[in-house]
């Protein structure tokens, strides 16, 4: 019963959502995993939140909160990642807005939880 529990973590890990942009057209342009955690890849550990695009960006930027509302993370830097070792399992919240090289701008919520 143990490894069916482990498959269905991996298989979670394994796939991310596609953030879709009903405003200006631009579906499966963005990857935001919704799930952050060790077991993600089995070579090392991975607890970071990677953010991916294949749209070009004037300007961008992501900060990360806690349930309580608090700042975790924050960066203008789309190659920057947060890195969730330091915190709880848990849930949390992501926003990440900015423009498009076109100057129309962004702005997407979610969230994503982290599991040892």
């Amino acid at each position: 019963m143990k490894s069916k529990i482990l498959s269905i973590l991996l298989i979670v890990c394994s796939t991310s959502f596609s953030q879709k942009d009903t405003t200006n057209n631009r579906d499966s342009c963005w990857f935001v995993p919704n799930i952050v955690s060790y077991t993600c890849d089995v070579n090392y550990v991975d607890y970071e939140f990677i953010v991916m695009t294949r749209c070009a960006l004037k300007s961008y930027e992501i900060n990360v909160f806690n349930r309580w509302g608090e700042l975790l993370f924050e960066s203008n830097d789309i190659d920057k990642y947060w890195n969730s070792i330091e915190v709880e399992n848990g849930t949390y919240i992501y926003q990440i807005n900015g423009k498009y090289e076109d100057n129309t701008e962004y702005i997407f919520y979610g969230i994503v939880v982290k599991l040892d």
